[in-house]
């Protein structure tokens, strides 16, 4: 079975089946455009398409015993998605700009710098 539907750019976008409670109907995969594509392994359609990143998806993975799927992107944003079988829509990620960032993390970043090689020891060469 081919599935078509979603584009690839210049990186490696790994296709994954839902987790087992699913029955493992879906295959879900990123996508350059920014979208999490889901496809239905019955009909071999796309069933749904979770729009919001900005940036090609890289990775998305859907929780082993939750209705979530999270995604992260080339734009820096990781979204977590609520699936619904029966929904005509997923709903939308979690938004910053309407709910603010009190939950981040930003505050603990901290750049991590390059630590000096500990080899200093040079290699003999054996002449032939």
């Amino acid at each position: 079975m081919t599935l078509r539907g979603h584009s690839v750019l210049h990186t490696l976008v790994r296709a994954k089946f839902s987790p087992e409670r699913t029955g493992r109907r879906y295959i879900y995969t990123g996508c350059a455009r920014g979208e999490v594509v889901v496809y239905d392994i019955l009909t071999g359609m796309v069933s749904r398409r979770l729009k919001g990143h900005v940036g090609v998806v890289r990775e998305c993975d859907w929780h082993p015993e939750e209705n979530e799927i999270v995604s992260s992107s080339w734009d820096g944003v990781t979204s977590v998605w609520l699936w619904d079988e029966r929904a005509e829509h997923i709903t939308a990620p979690y938004d910053h700009a309407k709910h603010g960032d009190e939950d981040s993390c930003d505050e603990l970043y901290e750049e991590i710098k390059r630590q000096p090689s500990r080899r200093t020891r040079k290699r003999n060469t054996v002449r032939v």
